[in-house]
């Protein structure tokens, strides 16, 4: 299965976290054209903001997959 991550889920130790025992395995990594960060979730759970991509003409968004 692919995953393509961005935002705090780039974070190798965050995802091992997140996904238990799966092996995680980094195929590539870039930009993805015409999307921005954006910030505009909140976790009870984390207490904190969440991320998201929204669709930005002329931004761009790291990502791995």
């Amino acid at each position: 299965m692919f995953y393509l991550a961005y935002g705090s889920n780039i974070n190798s130790s965050q995802m091992k976290e997140r996904c238990g025992n799966t092996e995680i395995e980094y195929v590539t990594s870039g930009y993805l054209d015409g999307f921005k960060l954006v910030f505009d979730g909140f976790s009870k759970k984390r207490k904190g903001l969440v991320a998201d991509i929204r669709l930005a003409n002329g931004s761009k968004t790291p990502f791995v997959l």
